[in-house]
């Protein structure tokens, strides 16, 4: 609904036509003692205050000093079909008086609100009602009168025009418009049937519109907090800059009108732009029973459209509290796993240390043999806690954006990188009776990258994993093929496991996260289906993810798994 904010003031003190027009306009003291207020805690505080000052309403505001002539603004404008919806008369005025004033203005006039203030009590409230008529709008305001008391009255009153005469304009177009009416009815009722979904809701406001004027040609464009939706029908792109310059026009007159070749209607919402409808057509053929059956149907569309883009609001708050809800589980499930296997993994080696310990405090090695017996095993447990704290170093380091990783790139050929990696697995591979093959392309080029920090971030997890994946027996594949393209080469490292269930491949390069049941946990580096703390694959992929290159993983339980990443050609 379009709110008529045209006041008209008279009377005859200057003071009083000053006063009013400041406040009705927003331009009144209040403003100047905020900047005083500021200017003040400025010199005491050495910063200004945020002073929370509601924003007021403002309004369209004429000031005359004479009945009369007042008299003659709102017969121009009822001519003009821009009527004011209050009027405020000061009683004792030269020439006409207020009641006078009130009583014309009536006669011409049966629509505005009428306030009479005065500071006497020349008439009572009975005689005022007995000349000027329309009790229900004529009220009696004595002065003085307090700011708020007057803003909340005109508010009430500019909203109450607003709404009569909204309704009466229905009224005359369904008393004489059976069928226009359900016409309009129709496709209000279509609109309706869409308001769940903005995008459908704004396609059939455009498309019922475009029906209602017999139109083809069309377009719409809607305005959210962060977003605009545009929707077309068969009409040719319009420029952003015409979009802005019809936006700007109807911000200011609230009301349809031509530009240039188009006509542009917009939709409010409490007085507030929500969106545009552009056509081509002019204004003025446009028949007065057509602007009638429009207004009905633009007043009725902007509660829809504001429906639909609230509910569309709380839908992407919604989705995105689930997305969050789902991400807070999964760090929750995380977190669990890693209190479960960390604490195992932490206290294994920590337990050993300190069960040596007493065995040597308590003097038990009674041989050199024992001794060397506990001093070893005293070592191991030692390099294993250490082993397991350089995983959490290296998890750090790589996923934290404050550390800086300096590489040290250099061209390698594949057999040299193999080689590398094939060294440091190779016990492992003896005591598990496993082969590792290298599968690969011919004249593959060198890539470039830092060999070391390559096959002990990246190779060796993914190979330790699949050691202890796989069986007895079994053999692992290295294979290197080259992606021609994206000037990559790509290496797969195969398995032939247990593999991976399906559920678990989006989180396999999270920190922390293992496979299977964590209460059945058990450690080991390259032992049949033990397992670490879950941060092998996640220091793997931040290696690659700081050098801009890419890991994932097919899998399948039962018959293995391929760990799948590309290195950069040099």
């Amino acid at each position: 609904m379009n709110i008529n904010k045209r006041i008209l003031v008279i009377d005859d003190q200057d003071e009083m036509l000053e006063s009013l027009e400041k406040i009705f306009t927003g331009k009144d003291n209040l403003k100047k003692i905020t900047s005083k207020l500021n200017e003040i805690a400025k010199d005491f505080l050495g910063n200004e205050y945020d002073w929370k000052t509601e924003e007021k309403e403002v309004y369209e505001v004429d000031t005359v000093n004479r009945g009369e002539i007042g008299y003659e603004y709102i017969k121009k404008s009822i001519e003009e079909k821009r009527p004011y919806s209050v009027v405020t008369i000061d009683m004792r005025m030269p020439g006409w008086d207020g009641l006078k004033t009130a009583s014309e203005i009536r006669k011409i006039d049966k629509n505005i609100e009428i306030i009479i203030v005065t500071a006497y009590s020349d008439k009572n409230r009975d005689e005022i009602l007995e000349s000027v008529g329309t009790p229900e709008k004529l009220l009696y305001l004595k002065k003085p009168f307090d700011r708020e008391e007057i803003m909340q009255l005109v508010l009430s009153l500019t909203l109450k025009w607003s709404l009569e005469q909204e309704v009466k304009d229905q009224l005359t177009v369904i008393s004489g418009n059976k069928n226009k009416l359900e016409k309009i009815i129709t496709s209000i009722s279509k609109i309706e049937k869409a308001r769940y979904n903005l995008i459908e809701t704004i396609k059939e406001i455009l498309i019922q519109f475009l029906y209602l004027l017999n139109l083809e040609k069309g377009m719409i464009r809607v305005y959210t907090d962060n977003n605009s939706y545009d929707f077309y029908s068969q009409l040719k792109y319009i420029s952003e800059e015409d979009i802005n310059a019809l936006k700007n026009k109807c911000s200011l007159t609230k009301q349809k009108c031509n530009f240039g070749k188009y006509l542009v209607i917009p939709i409010l919402n409490n007085n507030e732009l929500i969106s545009l409808i552009i056509t081509i057509k002019d204004e003025k053929d446009l028949i007065e029973e057509e602007c009638k059956m429009l207004d009905i149907f633009i007043s009725n569309v902007s509660n829809i459209l504001k429906n639909a883009m609230l509910y569309k609001i709380l839908e992407d708050k919604n989705k995105e509290l689930l997305s969050q809800n789902k991400e807070l589980k999964k760090m929750n499930e995380l977190y669990k796993k890693f209190t479960v296997v960390s604490s195992h993994e932490l206290r294994t080696p920590a337990t050993l240390i300190g069960g040596y310990a007493t065995i040597l405090k308590q003097n038990y090695c009674k041989t050199e043999e024992d001794r060397d017996k506990t001093y070893n095993g005293l070592v191991k447990a030692s390099e294993r806690l250490n082993k397991i704290v350089n995983k959490l170093s290296e998890s750090f380091s790589l996923n934290n954006n404050e550390e800086t990783l300096v590489l040290i790139n250099k061209e390698y050929t594949v057999d040299e990188i193999y080689s590398s990696i094939y060294n440091k697995v190779k016990d492992f591979l003896s005591v598990r009776n496993q082969n590792m093959i290298l599968e690969k392309e011919d004249n593959l080029p060198k890539v470039l990258i830092d060999k070391e920090k390559i096959v002990n971030f990246v190779l060796l997890n993914i190979v330790q994993n699949a050691i202890k994946a796989t069986e007895d027996g079994k053999t692992i594949k290295i294979s290197v093929r080259k992606e021609v393209s994206e000037n990559k080469l790509i290496f797969s490292v195969i398995d032939e496991g247990f593999g991976i269930n399906k559920s678990d491949l989006n989180d396999i390069f999270l920190p922390f996260f293992v496979t299977g049941n964590e209460d059945n946990h058990h450690t080991g580096i390259f032992e049949y289906k033990s397992a670490g703390i879950g941060l092998g694959l996640s220091i793997a992929k931040g290696m690659l993810d700081n050098i801009n290159e890419k890991i994932y993983c097919e899998s399948e339980e039962g018959v293995g798994s391929k760990f799948v990443f590309t290195l950069p050609i040099a």
